[in-house]
This record gives structure tokens, sequence and C-alpha cells, in this order.
């Protein structure tokens, strides 16, 4: 859903009315506010990682290989926590 919103949604909508700069840094910004209860090392990257996926989505001409990524991501994060159970 997040990458439909921010990349999808906000990124793409937003290029059209004020550039692509502007639009990358204005989905970014509220990406990294919802990692704020994340833990650190997420919080921090999730900026950075938010201005590399809005330039990324809009350099490929779609989000659908970031949301691929991040299914993989989720995927194995959640088979390892209950591996480690």
């Amino acid at each position: 859903g997040w990458e439909f919103l921010f990349r999808g949604f906000l990124l793409f909508g937003l290029a059209r009315l004020w550039g692509p700069k502007t639009a990358i840094l204005a989905q970014a910004i509220p990406f990294f506010l919802l990692h704020y209860y994340k833990p650190p090392l997420e919080l921090f990257s999730s900026l950075p990682g938010g201005l590399a996926a809005g330039w990324f989505c809009l350099r490929a001409g779609t989000f659908l290989p970031l949301w691929i990524i991040h299914v993989v991501q989720m995927t194995t994060v959640g088979a390892v926590a209950v591996g480690l159970r």
C-alpha cells in the first residue's frame, strides 16, 4: 500500500504539477515521518531511501519494481522472524 500511495500516487501526480525534484522530496518526507516509531537505523535510513526510491521510480516510469522489492524484503523479514522463534 505504501508503494502505491507514496510512489504511485504522490510521486507521479506531483511530478506533473511541481516537477521531479519537488515531487521526490514531497513523497519522501511523509514516508520518513511514518517510520518515526521504527528502530533508529530504519528511521534514519528511510529518508535517503525514500529519496532514492522516488528517483528510481521516476526514472523507471513505474513503481512496480520497488513494490516487488518491498514484498520480497518483508516476506524475508517475516520468514526469518518465524524461523528465529
